[in-house]
């Protein structure tokens, strides 16, 4: 099963245009992260973002200052004390919770892409043209004065979210949910 840049690129357009994606500055250094499809329903399948790969190189941010539940392994309480944990339906959590601007770079998905894939992305018709085909001399850059073929700008895409396996996942929505109460901080939460 080979690599479909149709495929790709509808997804990219489809991400961008919901929020779930994010352009890395090209004088960022990229680190690429994976990500795969899940079934969802019968029509429908979930794109994960999975930071695994890289886990082993990334140094830990921290450790989170309020309670995750997932870490929890053992509690003693007091009598007549007790402990619950609710949840609510979080199936989109990790979609829904933006990562620090800071970490964007570790998130880079796929190959990098031509910067015209995202013109007009609120036209959905647009989807369905294959990549070959894909032309505007607007965002064409030229690669010198000698030059008279120009190139096309390419950008890195990177997932929004926070990214399923990601080993400072709770640092990092801890500093997120920081920086919406306090202001910007950075990626460990300072």
């Amino acid at each position: 099963m080979g690599f479909n840049m149709k495929q790709w690129r509808t997804l990219v357009r489809r991400m961008f245009r919901s929020g779930l994606s994010a352009e890395v500055p090209n004088d960022e250094v990229a680190t690429p992260a994976g990500a795969f499809a899940l079934r969802k329903d019968e029509d429908k399948d979930r794109l994960i973002g999975d930071r695994r790969p890289d886990n082993w190189v990334e140094a830990q941010t921290g450790y989170p200052d309020l309670p995750y539940a997932p870490r929890l392994q053992r509690v003693l309480i007091k009598k007549r004390h007790g402990l619950r944990l609710h949840s609510r339906d979080v199936k989109d959590y990790y979609y829904i919770l933006r990562n620090l601007k800071a970490r964007l770079a570790a998130q880079v998905i796929g190959p990098r892409i031509p910067l015209p894939w995202l013109d007009d992305l609120q036209n959905e018709e647009l989807d369905k043209i294959e990549p070959g085909e894909w032309r505007d001399s607007s965002r064409l850059k030229c690669a010198g004065p000698s030059s008279s073929c120009p190139k096309v700008q390419r950008i890195s895409v990177t997932m929004s979210g926070i990214m399923m396996g990601d080993t400072n996942a709770a640092t990092a929505g801890q500093a997120l949910h920081g920086s919406i109460l306090r202001g910007p901080c950075d990626a460990a939460g300072h």
